[in-house]
């Protein structure tokens, strides 16, 4: 599978041990050779990932390589920036959550600079200039990381919604999401997940579909059953689950009133 964004291209393999995952990557390398030739390209290698995904922390680490066309060593790494996303071998996210909370930390810095000279509503302005992106980037696939890296960012953005709205320090604020109509993190990830849920809902089915019963969630689209809870935590287990929970009301939206800047 070869999924493209932009100028950037992704090569998925996968094996059914590490010795044919390795054999796998340098096959697809070697015929990739071929139409790097063919089409005047060269594979650069400062900006080429190779990444092992595997659900499970093993105690050895793979240590192996691939060899590209012209000698270069590809190594095997265990995190790299894709699109703006930190990836890990594990999909922890514990590295993206790093990464955000270092760049919500300097956005924070700078409104608490400009808090001093501006009133709530330039203040707001520079919230959903400065932090608000950070928070929704993609939330609906790192959201579901481990609850004490996720607390992390929720605190942060109390913070900021502490600075903007001129509260004083680890003062309670959340009258204030309700009185401002700020939603909070942990609603921005059911509001995103739900909008990617409307965007690609004529792929899934609904109950009605799947079996002939006659069931009160027959409106529902169905949820296939997992053995596992990291698959219940997935983002496609999730947009299913909270589109599944709206009011009926809300279902018959379109699309286009889920987007913008979201309230209470």
């Amino acid at each position: 599978m070869i999924p493209n964004y932009a100028d950037d291209t992704t090569i998925v393999n996968w094996g059914t041990n590490e010795n044919d995952l390795a054999q796998n990557c340098s096959d697809v390398l070697f015929g990739l050779k071929n139409y790097f030739q063919n089409n005047h390209l060269s594979l650069n290698i400062n900006k080429t990932s190779l990444m092992v995904f595997q659900v499970y922390h093993k105690q050895d680490e793979m240590q192996w390589s691939v060899v590209s066309d012209d000698c270069s060593e590809i190594k095997l790494k265990d995190k790299t920036s894709f699109l703006g996303i930190m990836l890990d071998q594990h999909l922890s996210w514990e590295h993206h959550i790093d990464f955000l909370c270092h760049k919500l930390s300097k956005s924070i810095y700078a409104m608490w600079t400009m808090s001093q000279f501006l009133k709530y509503e330039q203040m707001s302005i520079i919230y959903y200039a400065l932090v608000y992106p950070y928070l929704t980037y993609e939330i609906e696939v790192w959201e579901f990381a481990a609850a004490k890296h996720v607390n992390t960012v929720f605190t942060l953005q109390k913070k900021a919604v502490r600075i903007m709205c001129k509260l004083r320090y680890k003062g309670s604020c959340k009258a204030i999401f309700k009185i401002k109509k700020l939603l909070t993190l942990p609603s921005l990830y059911i509001y995103k997940t739900v909008q990617v849920m409307l965007k690609y809902k004529q792929y899934n089915h609904l109950n009605r579909e799947v079996h002939m019963y006659n069931t009160r969630r027959d409106d529902d689209y169905h949820l296939e059953r997992n053995n596992s809870k990291s698959a219940d935590k997935s983002p496609y287990y999730m947009e299913i689950k909270f589109y599944n929970k709206l009011p009926k009301k809300l279902k018959s939206l379109s699309g286009s009133c889920f987007e913008g800047v979201p309230q209470q």
